[in-house]
């Protein structure tokens, strides 16, 4: 896959606590679709699951 086949993600800012990299993550806390979170993979700070993956990247990098 080159860059121009890859999905429009947003970056994500580095974790505010640790500055360790996140990840989107899709977890699923129900029976319906997984939802998108943010995990950082230093200190595991999570989100709560949020609707769509901009939700998501929009709450952690603000």
């Amino acid at each position: 896959m080159n860059e121009r086949d890859k999905p429009d993600i947003p970056e994500l800012k580095p974790c505010r606590y640790c500055g360790g990299r996140a990840e989107i993550v899709k977890k699923r806390f129900t029976y319906f679709e997984p939802r998108p979170l943010i995990l950082c993979h230093e200190c595991g700070l999570t989100t709560r699951e949020f609707e769509t993956v901009e939700e998501a990247v929009s709450y952690w990098n603000n």
